[in-house]
């Protein structure tokens, strides 16, 4: 490993003279802004002598010349969102200045961010055509001059039968394209090239898309400016004219102009640097590979790397400012193991010379696939024990190989149309646990893909969302489409594929796809074409797109209802609707819930019948799963096929395989839990957090009674899976949350404590070693923190004696980072005034390296005086930063007793707060400080204050929907709730 000290070094010549073509305009602002009226004018006149001269010529051929016809030219539509292929990019060779300037917003007084450039573009004519369209945004790019069209072919250069001259041009800004038309036609088969010269406008509110800046403040307190792309989805005609749609691939060579004092980097090494005059320095890169325009990537910067050599030959470097480059080792290494792994599973070579990962300090994403030039945001890409936990870990892991896998996934073969990015953002997805599972093997990651992306799809897929294949009607393509169904339910239904098939026969598809389609673009029927190749060679009998294309054209999934009869299974799917998509409003439903009347919810969606594989478990398989096709809206099954005896189980989606949740019938749930008491692991822990989150769901969308969510819980006395007790805590927040301002509360944190005892005893408490295996320590911390919350006396008193040890002796007694968020809260909410003390002091202190911890630790107190000073501090404008202030009100809205004092002082302090934070942030703490209360008189209050402040309803709208809703959940559960707990504690 190579620590740099200084910027990127490369061959540079310096120009003692300088030709007309390496010199530039480095005028002022002002200049510059006065000269580009000048060549706007010139342009106007120039072009309208053009066109008289083409009217003219024609009217003269129109007389009586017996010439060829002039070009017939089309008509552009508000439909004409897509390119016409009649031509096609081969290479751009793009010029880019770029001015940092001292500020990022544009004024009259100041130098702002700004550049300027050309683009010689080389296409191949592929239909006869006299006129190019290609993209250009109209707000951030202007075209100032184009060049006739030539021959790319150097013997036709020079007569006059290779030049096509451009006789107009015109805009159509519905698009974002730019046309150009010719004077003749252009031959099918001949390659042709044109310049573009053009300039970014000034931007008054700066925004992370297609050539932008960013600052920071160095460790010496200096402001540093640095410039940085973001091209996809379709941010590439931001930047530079071109054709900005995924299939269009073409090579690229990029000359970046820029201060001396920085450093430029883009996809592909440098082939050479040239010093001008004045300070300004040119870069330029060797061309890259065949790409879609999404993956050109430019930074400018001032930053230091460390660097390695892959094991197959690739230079990988992270660059990034000095202070965060002490935590970058960890990110290199597992770039250096993730890459050559991927390499020799999709036996396809990484085919660039250099992989640089960028950390830069605004990005809108995690990170961006660019080939060779990963931009990541700052705060994603670092690990390090000292300072991040192992959750933390594993997110970076997982960001790093997400990004790796697109190298093949992406950007070898890349989504013919925006419709199809699952293709390349699921199956990332996917294969991104594969490469974090080479990286951290010990850490369980497909059991982790459970929470992180089959719950997190199933949590936002509903009715209201969109399908995984996408509808894009338009040239210019939000960010929306890099959604949850894109990624994780594209990778949950990989995931689905691979227990149906295998996932030797799914990564043989995968290798297969990309063999295929390497270096071009596909659509999802080449996917399940490369599938249904693997399958049949296995002999499976299945038409694998069959059977998805339900699962990737509609939104939503099914849920499987199991009952039994004395013959038969009998398993029936309905389509799942969540409290979101009832046909009633919320309020209307409520209000009806707290009359005498029930309200009746009736799914109005149409029938949507999916082909379900059922993966079955029973006593006679326990161990395994037996694949049953539901096809139709329901299915029998013999008793004998698959229980033994009237008390056997049966488990429907085993190792939570499949992409839907499962209502068994009171009697099988029941059997399913007793079960489980005696032997917790005759499922898998998968197996297991589904049961729970399953009934969580299917309680919420008032499929079952709340309180089964606590029944299915009883087995939870032997419960030690890390997955399962994640799951636990999601499905029991809500209730925690509607009973913490009741008696019952106590009953249900003593049912919580009872049943966490056997976990936190098996985890060893807080008995943690230095030589802890990563699964062990975030087992352990997980475990301690539902314990300490339970208020259990043994994890209390061991939190607060760590927590004296270490304020007495410091760094000798350090709290390792995975269990200091849980005994700073037991510190703060069970400790004497002096433990309370030294985190108020670390909490308010901005010199603090604790402070965001000490800070959420706070909230913790059940000290009103202590809780209504921090507020008071938070309303105040010099104590702690405005992100800061506004994350205290979360901070203490932890318990019922803090949320209370919180919304007594809002009431209170509504003017100046609202001035401090504004109608939308002020409406979210409201929204987070009330979203407990669930009684009439709560629901009065509201309004009341609401009344007060009438002229801002909109801080208390959404409060008052919540509150309604809590009261009308309560109306209904209350009593069940509180009669189990009464009964179970």
């Amino acid at each position: 490993m190579t620590n740099s000290t200084g910027p990127v070094v490369a061959v540079v010549v310096p120009l003692d003279e300088q030709t007309n073509d390496d010199k530039f305009d480095l005028t002022s602002h002002k200049t510059a802004r006065r000269n580009v009226k000048l060549i706007v004018v010139f342009a106007v006149i120039v072009t309208i002598t053009v066109i008289f001269a083409v009217v003219l010529g024609l009217t003269i051929r129109d007389k009586g010349e017996d010439e060829k016809h002039p070009p017939v030219y089309p008509i552009i539509t508000n439909d004409s969102y897509r390119l016409p292929t009649d031509v096609t990019p081969i290479n751009y060779n793009i010029t880019l200045q770029v001015f940092l300037g001292v500020s990022v917003a544009f004024t009259e007084d100041q130098p702002t961010f700004h550049f300027n450039g050309s683009v010689e573009i080389t296409f191949r004519c592929e239909t006869s055509t006299a006129f190019l369209l290609l993209h250009q945004h109209m707000g951030k790019l202007q075209v100032a001059q184009v060049s006739d069209v030539r021959l790319a072919d150097a013997a036709a250069a020079g007569t006059e039968s290779s030049v096509v001259r451009v006789v107009d041009r015109q805009l159509f800004p519905v698009h974002d394209m730019i046309g150009f038309y010719l004077d003749d036609y252009l031959v099918p088969g001949h390659e042709y090239t044109f310049t573009l010269e053009f300039w970014s406008t000034p931007q008054t509110t700066p925004s992370l898309s297609g050539l932008y800046p960013s600052s920071y403040v160095d460790s010496n307190g200096t402001e540093r400016y640095i410039a940085v792309t973001q091209m996809a989805a379709t941010l590439a005609r931001e930047v530079f004219p071109c054709w900005d749609e995924s299939h269009f691939r073409a090579t690229f060579q990029l000359t970046v102009v820029h201060d001396e004092n920085t450093i430029a980097l883009s996809n592909t090494e440098i082939a050479l640097q040239r010093r001008h005059s004045s300070g300004w320095l040119s870069t330029t890169f060797m061309p890259t590979v065949k790409m879609s325009t999404y993956l050109v990537a430019v930074v400018v910067c001032n930053f230091n790397y460390i660097e390695e050599v892959s094991l197959h030959g690739s230079v990988v470097r992270i660059f990034a400012r000095d202070e965060w480059l002490e935590a970058a080792d960890y990110s290199l290494q597992a770039a250096l193991r993730i890459l050559p792994y991927f390499e020799h599973k999709y036996q396809h070579m990484y085919p660039m010379r250099k992989l640089d990962m960028v950390a830069v300090p605004e990005f809108y994403y995690g990170g961006m696939e660019n080939w060779g030039l990963i931009i990541y945001k700052e705060s994603k890409l670092f690990y390090s024990s000292e300072q991040h936990t192992v959750k933390e870990k594993r997110s970076t892991t997982q960001l790093i190989s997400h990004e790796l896998a697109h190298q093949w996934f992406g950007n070898l073969v890349t989504m013919d149309w925006w419709n199809d990015v699952w293709l390349s953002e699921g199956i990332t997805s996917y294969v991104e646990y594969q490469g974090a599972n080479e990286q951290l093997p010990d850490l369980a990651m497909w059991d982790y893909f459970i929470i992180g992306d089959l719950q997190t799809a199933m949590i936002f897929d509903s009715p209201s969302t969109n399908s995984v294949i996408l509808n894009i009607t338009q040239s210019t393509v939000s960010s929306n489409v890099y959604n949850r169904m894109v990624y994780e339910k594209g990778s949950a239904l990989l995931r689905m594929i691979s227990y149906l098939v295998g996932e030797d026969v799914l990564e043989g598809a995968l290798r297969d796809y990309l063999d295929r389609h390497a270096w071009s673009a596909a659509v999802t029927d080449d996917l399940w074409t490369a599938l249904q190749k693997s399958i049949d060679e296995q002999g499976i009998s299945l038409d694998i797109k069959a059977v998805m294309k339900v699962w990737t054209e509609q939104a939503g999934y099914p849920y499987i209802t199991v009952e039994r009869t004395d013959d038969f299974f009998i398993l029936t799917q309905e389509y799942f609707m969540d409290k979101a998509t009832f046909v009633q409003p919320l309020e209307q439903r409520a209000a009806e819930m707290l009359s005498d009347s029930a309200a009746v919810y009736v799914n109005t969606e149409p029938a949507r019948l999916y082909t379900v594989p059922l993966f079955i478990a029973s006593p006679k398989n326990p161990n395994n799963y037996t694949i049953y096709w539901l096809t139709d809206k329901s299915l029998q099954v013999p008793v004998t096929e698959l229980a033994g005896g009237a008390d056997d189980w049966l488990i429907v989606n085993a190792h939570a395989a499949g992409y839907y949740r499962v209502h068994y019938a009171d009697a099988e749930l029941q059997k399913i839990v007793d079960h489980l008491k005696t032997d917790v692991t005759v499922f898998d822990a998968k197996t297991r957090a589904q049961l729970i989150c399953d009934v969580s769901f299917l309680a919420g969308a008032g499929v079952v009674e709340q309180v089964r969510i606590l029944k299915v819980t009883e087995f939870l006395t032997v419960e030690t899976a890390y997955l399962t007790w994640h799951m636990v805590q999601e499905a029991l927040a809500y209730i925690d949350l509607m009973l913490s301002s009741r008696s019952a509360h106590a009953q249900f944190t003593e049912y919580i404590r009872e049943k966490v005892r056997h976990f936190y005893t098996s985890a060893a408490g807080f008995h943690y070693q230095p030589d802890d295996s990563d699964f062990t320590t975030l087992t352990r911390s997980y475990a301690t923190a539902i314990a300490c919350d339970s208020n259990m006396s043994e994890c209390v008193d061991s939190a607060l004696d760590i927590f004296t040890n270490w304020t007495r002796e410091g760094a000798v007694r350090r709290i390792p980072m995975d269990y200091r968020e849980t005994v700073y809260c037991t510190a703060a909410g069970h400790g004497d005034e002096h433990q309370v003390a030294y985190i108020w002091h670390h909490a308010t202190s901005a010199d603090s390296v604790e402070k965001q911890r000490m800070m959420k630790a706070l909230g913790c107190s059940r000290n009103a005086t202590i809780i209504n000073r921090y507020l008071e501090l938070a309303a105040e404008n010099d104590t702690f930063s405005y992100a800061d202030a506004y994350n205290v009100f979360a901070y203490v809205s932890k318990y019922d007793s803090g949320r209370r004092l919180a919304w007594q002082f809002i009431a209170e302090h509504f003017e100046p707060l609202f001035l401090k934070f504004g109608t939308s942030n002020l409406a979210n703490i409201v929204s987070h400080v009330t979203r407990g209360f669930n009684t009439v008189e709560d629901l009065d209050e509201v309004r009341n204050v609401s009344a007060r402040f009438a002229e801002q309803p909109m801080v208390f709208d959404s409060s008052i929907h919540t509150t309604t809703a809590n009261i009308a959940y309560m109306t209904q559960n209350e009593e069940p709730l509180t009669n189990f707990l009464n009964s179970n504690t």
